[in-house]
């Protein structure tokens, strides 16, 4: 039998590893295209050819930044996204399965006082599981909406850099 809870747990933690590294990345992306995009704004230059040859660099850079954000950020936070919502999924159904559990416990408790010290513990270790599946599912849905939040801002700050 394998140690359910435990996996999903370190698989979570996983998950909010991965995302607050993606959203550094992420962050220090857009900190260097603004950044490129302030001293590329100051560049003074009267020659047409020059002012196209700023203004093609700065297409160039700006396609640059949205390949690199897709690459390093977007397409891994999608990965992200997609474990976490099927591992609170599976969260979900063992919370009911848990529940499951209780339920009969107490339908047991009910018959006979017989072993109903016993039965107790069990419905208070199930009850136990049942809370931390559930905030193990809330954490993975934060997870998913602050992962969310975080490439749709930034996928806005680095489309809009030049």
């Amino acid at each position: 039998m394998r140690d359910f809870k435990r996996e999903k747990i370190n698989d979570l933690n996983e998950a909010k590893t991965e995302a607050i590294n993606k959203k550094e990345y992420g962050d220090s992306l857009r900190e260097q295209g603004n950044y490129i995009s302030e001293l590329l704004g100051e560049i003074n230059v009267v020659d047409s050819e020059d002012v196209q040859g700023i203004e093609n660099s700065k297409e160039q850079i700006q396609e640059d930044y949205e390949v690199d954000l897709h690459e390093n950020v977007e397409a891994p936070s999608e990965e992200i996204l997609e474990n976490t919502n099927e591992m609170t999924v599976e969260v979900s159904e063992e919370v009911g399965n848990v529940d499951d559990g209780i339920s009969k416990i107490e339908q047991a408790e009910s018959v006979s006082d017989v072993g109903k010290d016993a039965l107790e513990g069990g419905r208070n270790s199930l009850e136990k599981s049942s809370q931390e599946y559930t905030e193990l599912e809330e954490e993975g849905n934060e997870l998913v909406d602050d992962v969310k939040s975080t490439l749709d801002a930034l996928a806005q700050d680095i489309s809009n850099l030049f």
